[in-house]
């Protein structure tokens, strides 16, 4: 069996994909604004105070993205989108301890940006 070549402009059928993915964009739907709002009062306002509402932003969009996952789950019961909901769930964990240290320590914006970008790439893979 020869190895298949691909053309460098080859496309992507969007009919390979779920609605969900190609259809409308995730981050723009109504359940991440309170997310985008605490990320851009942290973002102006580095304060102790800034970070707790962004916590909570992050633990209410989390808390919506496992009961959509547990939903889907519970229809075919996968052992492997319960292990994979486990992982990133640490993951996100370890992201906001870190953000928590670089706000105490006074970081730059441009190292919370990315840890904040980071903790939102974990949550549009456990909301998809």
């Amino acid at each position: 069996m020869q190895p298949v070549k691909i053309k460098p402009r080859t496309t992507i059928r969007a009919e390979r994909f779920t609605t969900s993915v190609v259809g409308k964009s995730t981050v723009s739907q109504p359940a991440w604004e309170p997310l985008r709002a605490a990320e851009a009062h942290l973002v102006k306002s580095t304060t102790l105070d800034a970070l707790d509402h962004y916590v909570s932003a992050v633990r209410d969009m989390l808390s919506k993205a496992l009961t959509k996952q547990a939903a889907e789950v519970s229809l075919y019961m996968s052992p492997r989108g319960r292990f994979r909901q486990m992982v990133f769930v640490r993951q996100l964990n370890e992201e906001l301890a870190i953000l928590h240290r670089e706000v105490r320590d006074g970081r730059p914006g441009s190292d919370l940006m990315k840890r904040l970008d980071a903790i939102r790439g974990i949550l549009v893979d456990l909301w998809l």
